[in-house]
């Protein structure tokens, strides 16, 4: 499973601007973390990130250290 390492704004999250902070990102959206183990072709960390801003629910994983979109 690959990742796209485009930014928020690239994929497509209506409301989030270039220089939002983290702090205010994390008051419009829900997130969930898993350990993510027994499928074929990814074991690992596993976010769902949902909000209104967001539209469809976002999902990412780790990739050499760094959260990318999982395809």
């Amino acid at each position: 499973m690959g990742g796209n390492h485009g930014n928020a704004r690239d994929q497509g999250i209506g409301g989030i601007q270039d220089d939002e902070t983290p702090e205010r990102f994390a008051d419009m959206v829900y997130g969930v973390k898993f350990h993510y183990s027994g499928g074929p072709g990814y074991n690992g960390d596993l976010f769902i990130l949902h909000g209104d801003a967001m539209g469809e629910p976002f999902t990412l994983i780790r990739e050499h250290g760094k959260l990318v979109f999982a395809e």
